[in-house]
């Protein structure tokens, strides 16, 4: 691949930053300015009467693994690539800002760590959609709430004009946020990214089954999270569902829209090796060769994107 210029490697890093911003901002702008669906209750119905508990994953914990652990995983798997394994041809992924020199390490750490971060933000948007248009009352809904019975009659069934004494207004807002599971949405989003990456990325020959125990632990850990959410009475079990398919959906979209996880890669030797028969095919047999020009550009610029 050819250097590219400063100006093309500026433009291109503004147009990515500019496009996580325009999915990442609605989160905040769901988070401060708008408030969820006013939804209503029975007051015989029993899925909301669990007790509040505290989060066994909490949201920082979940951002901290969620996040983290692809990240780190991204830059160890890159940094042995890089390292231990020969590029096609020398400088190969190489560009240049101004009078530094970006390899092939760094500029794959930024796409793949990119691209992780643009579907955390992605998966967040649609479950912010989910759950503000939705307003589906938690679990522990009526611990928090602590509606005035003396305001409404039960016998009127479903109860939609009520008022809540509880104080804690953070508690509130929240206990109308249970479809879809936030914590399951992104657990299973960053951790399919991260197993579909080690399928393809992870090319380590001294072990056929470490690639699937690595993908198997980062599955297990959204499991898990998603569990958690279910026995802390924060979401009901359809909201975990819901919400780790919806983080699946997105990623398969982002994956295969945006990387080149699954796009075959060509071994560079035997690269080398049909490129050296073409040209012998050329020199002594010009009409007869079968070489197709197109073909063979793609499969080089498939080559190269490894």
């Amino acid at each position: 691949m050819e250097e590219s210029s400063s100006a093309y490697i500026i433009r291109h890093i503004i147009i990515d930053f500019i496009c996580v911003a325009c999915v990442a901002i609605p989160a905040a702008v769901f988070k401060w300015g708008v408030s969820p669906y006013h939804r209503g209750f029975y007051c015989n119905d029993e899925s909301l009467m669990h007790p509040f508990k505290d989060s066994t994953v909490t949201s920082a914990v979940l951002g901290v693994v969620g996040a983290g652990v692809p990240i780190l995983t991204i830059i160890l798997v890159e940094g042995l690539t890089y390292r231990f394994k020969k590029p096609l041809t020398v400088d190969a992924k190489l560009f240049k800002l101004g009078n530094l020199r970006i390899n092939r390490f760094v500029f794959n750490c930024y796409k793949y760590i990119g691209l992780l971060i643009f579907n955390i933000f992605v998966n967040q948007f649609f479950t912010d959609v989910g759950k503000y248009s939705i307003g589906r009352l938690r679990p522990h809904f009526f611990a928090v709430c602590k509606p005035d019975y003396s305001k409404f009659n039960c016998s009127s069934g479903y109860i939609e004009s009520y008022v809540c004494t509880g104080t804690d207004s953070y508690n509130l807002k929240n206990a109308r946020l249970s479809f879809p599971s936030g914590h399951a949405s992104m657990s299973f989003a960053s951790m399919l990214y991260l197993t579909l990456y080690i399928q393809y990325r992870f090319q380590w020959k001294g072990s056929h089954l470490l690639k699937h125990v690595l993908q198997i632990i980062a599955m297990m850990l959204a499991f898990a999270c998603t569990l958690s959410r279910v026995s802390d009475y924060k979401h009901h079990w359809s909201d975990v569902l819901g919400g780790a398919v919806l983080g699946c959906i997105v990623t398969i979209c982002v994956v295969v829209g945006t990387t080149d996880f699954f796009r075959p890669i060509i071994d560079p030797n035997l690269y080398a090796a049909r490129k050296k028969n073409d040209r012998c095919d050329i020199t002594t047999s010009p009409k007869s060769s079968t070489v197709d020009p197109v073909a063979h550009e793609q499969e080089f610029n498939i080559q190269n994107m490894a």
